[in-house]
């Protein structure tokens, strides 16, 4: 048997799972180590040679969330020498919205002085782009061209997006709002330090 303890490779239960567990704590270990690609703190993604930053719900009191504007948001990448992110293609998309994926429905008093007090309404993370969310119209903050959108359709006006991958929530995928709604979070962009690719 591959998978069986059964003596396998000539060894005991109690040493394969020894092993098991030693291979479980490296991999948690590695987990922790910031790739050399990105400043600590963000995630490299291979696919597009990238790294991105999505900041904690919370602020320092570890309670209610930090709200942020489009604007404000893109102005805190840009101290990070990065801007909102910019999304290519459907695999990216994938990624982003697995870097915001939140389970937020049950929880109390994390926006208390606004109205509604519903997290959902919060959850989202601003992203680069402003338009209609039709192909070749609107702009990404990077300066990169408008290719897709994850949201599939064409409106008749142009907005700030977002995404937000919250199941508790009950939603997925793109959205769009004014620029003056604060959400919870935002999605940084920068190319990876072995990266020649511009914006």
């Amino acid at each position: 048997m591959i998978f069986g303890f059964k003596g396998s490779f000539g060894m005991k239960s109690s040493q394969l799972a020894s092993i098991f567990l030693l291979t479980t704590v490296f991999s948690q270990i590695q987990a922790q180590v910031p790739d050399p690609q990105c400043p600590r703190g963000w995630v490299y993604n291979p696919d597009t040679n990238f790294c991105y930053y999505v900041p904690p719900f919370y602020t320092t009191d570890g309670v209610q969330w930090q709200l942020y504007s489009w604007t404000t948001a893109e102005s805190n990448c840009q101290q990070f020498g990065s801007h909102l992110a910019s999304i290519h293609s459907k695999k990216e998309d994938d990624f982003v919205q697995s870097l915001v994926i939140s389970n937020v429905a049950n929880l109390t008093d994390v926006v208390p002085d606004k109205t509604p007090n519903d997290p959902c309404f919060y959850a989202g993370a601003w992203i680069g782009y402003y338009g209609n969310g039709g192909l070749n119209f609107g702009s990404w903050t990077d300066g990169s061209l408008v290719d897709y959108n994850g949201l599939g359709q064409k409106l008749p006006n142009s907005y700030f997006w977002l995404v937000m991958n919250d199941e508790s929530c009950q939603s997925k995928g793109w959205g769009y709002n004014f620029s003056t709604w604060l959400y919870a979070r935002y999605v940084c962009k920068m190319p990876a330090r072995n990266s020649l690719k511009s914006f």
